[in-house]
């Protein structure tokens, strides 16, 4: 999984700055319960950027991958940073402080 969050560009890896990132098998109770009937790829947990205040820029922001998900619908290691990568990219969307309906609209 590092190697394809080291190829993401300078400009992704700086937004990401101040993002910690984790991977864990599958994802907790809680988060399985948010999302039912859903293979989950990865989750951003923290304050999005666009409601951030001067307590909450110290929030903890962290993503989230669950690897065995991601190598469930992926034939082979290419498939598996692709799905990384755009995880990610998902995620910083969160982050970012954008909703599913906006990610979906910018193809994320």
């Amino acid at each position: 999984m590092n190697s394809a969050i080291e190829e993401l560009s300078p400009e992704v890896q700086r937004v990401l700055g101040g993002v910690a990132i984790e991977v864990e098998d599958w994802p907790d109770r809680s988060i399985a319960d948010a999302h039912p009937n859903s293979l989950i790829f990865g989750v951003y947990i923290g304050v999005g950027m666009t409601k951030w205040e001067a307590n909450l820029a110290a929030t903890p922001r962290v993503i989230k991958l669950f690897q065995i998900p991601i190598e469930m619908v992926s034939d082979n290691r290419k498939q598996i940073d692709e799905r990384i990568k755009a995880t990610i990219l998902h995620e910083i969307g969160h982050h970012l402080g954008m909703d599913h309906d906006r990610l979906k609209r910018v193809g994320l």
